[in-house]
């Protein structure tokens, strides 16, 4: 999993030259995938070089990512996204393993709803924009935070898919919080 706080003024200042370089050069880039209700990930998704030496059966990479706009107030997108290039999976690996990987994505998911929540509370409650900025990256860092440490949570307590009751239970709360949360969804 990795996190981004994305400032707009680096991003036009220093990213988006750099970006526009690699493009001018003929790199290529492979497009993230945003979290969508009923689109769960396919092997097709997973695009980055398989780890042959993991005992693992593959590696998902989301990331929790926000982006604040600061002009006459305060505004913040969160999104939620797979990096098919950062991401693999072997091509013997099951079905399963493949609803493992799409639970970690929807695990993301959970906390961009929740952190889409908190954004709307503290617009709502919160004047100045520059406090209303700091409170925003503030809560952004407590959200990311909370949600590594689920993930981790997450594979250790259904060993990474192996222990298959606990993969239901999880995937059963997962459904529910996400329904829980649907008034905070993109």
């Amino acid at each position: 999993m990795h996190l981004y706080i994305q400032n707009v003024n680096l991003f036009k200042k220093l990213i988006l030259p750099f970006a526009l370089l690699l493009l001018l050069m003929g790199a290529t880039t492979v497009a993230k995938v945003l979290w969508q209700e009923n689109k769960p990930l396919t092997k097709q998704h997973f695009k980055g070089p398989v780890d042959t030496k993991s005992k693992f059966m593959s590696n998902t990479n989301t990331t929790l990512n926000i982006r604040i706009v600061k002009q006459k107030g305060v505004t913040a997108e969160v999104t939620n996204y797979f990096d098919p290039a950062k991401s693999w999976i072997k091509p013997n690996a099951s079905n399963e393993i493949l609803k493992h990987e799409q639970l970690h994505f929807d695990i993301t998911e959970i906390y961009a709803r929740e952190l889409r929540k908190r954004i709307k509370h503290l617009q709502k409650n919160t004047s100045d924009a520059d406090v209303l900025n700091m409170e925003i990256k503030s809560a952004f860092k407590q959200y990311a935070r909370l949600m590594e440490k689920e993930q981790t949570r997450y594979d250790s307590e259904t060993n990474h898919s192996i222990i298959v009751d606990m993969q239901k239970k999880w995937s059963d709360s997962v459904a529910i919080r996400l329904i829980g949360l649907n008034e905070f969804k993109k």
